[in-house]
């Protein structure tokens, strides 16, 4: 892959998560609230086009980030901390996720992948 194309792949990525977790379910609106054109936000969160710094820049004004914090691996690939405590609080009790919280700082990272893997397989075969 390209940097151009691993750049919109990153950014698209991104975005998704910053819609997610924003619960923005429409694109045009949002696009059309930073003064850009209908299109802008399905342009990137489909690897279309990339945006200028200007408008990017609008982007993470909108959702109270820095250019710097968009960019930070931890977000890509829906991976954010922020997205993942959301989806426990969604779900879970405070003990809930403290009792999480220490069985995944006691059990061992493979486990824990193999574990992960098991209950995708499961749960998408169930759904």
């Amino acid at each position: 892959m390209d940097r151009n194309n691993e750049l919109k792949h990153f950014i698209a990525n991104r975005v998704r998560e910053l819609l997610k977790v924003n619960n923005i379910k429409n694109q045009t609106a949002l696009s059309q609230i930073l003064g850009f054109g209908a299109n802008f936000i399905s342009n990137l969160v489909n690897e279309r086009s990339l945006p200028s710094v200007d408008k990017l820049d609008a982007l993470c004004r909108h959702f109270d980030l820095t250019l710097s914090d968009f960019f930070k691996d931890d977000f890509s690939g829906n991976k954010s901390a922020e997205m993942l405590l959301h989806l426990l609080l969604e779900k879970y009790q405070a003990e809930d996720i403290t009792m999480i919280y220490d069985v995944l700082n006691i059990v061992d990272r493979n486990k824990i992948k193999t574990l992960f893997a098991t209950y995708s397989d499961y749960h998408n075969k169930k759904g």
